[in-house]
């Protein structure tokens, strides 16, 4: 198992792997951003009550 995925990912070039590594750690700091901006904006927000 592990030498039939060692022969498929020698057939990828690296280019393709680091670029996919490079965008989901530029996703996942979009997603961190964008969850600090939204618990911000939560606790600034005035608490409403919940029916």
């Amino acid at each position: 198992m592990l030498s039939r995925l060692s022969a498929i990912l020698a057939v990828i070039p690296k280019g393709y792997i680091y670029a996919a590594m490079a965008f989901s750690a530029l996703v996942e700091g979009l997603n961190m951003l964008a969850r600090k901006a939204n618990s911000k904006r939560r606790s600034q927000a005035p608490h409403e009550a919940k029916h």
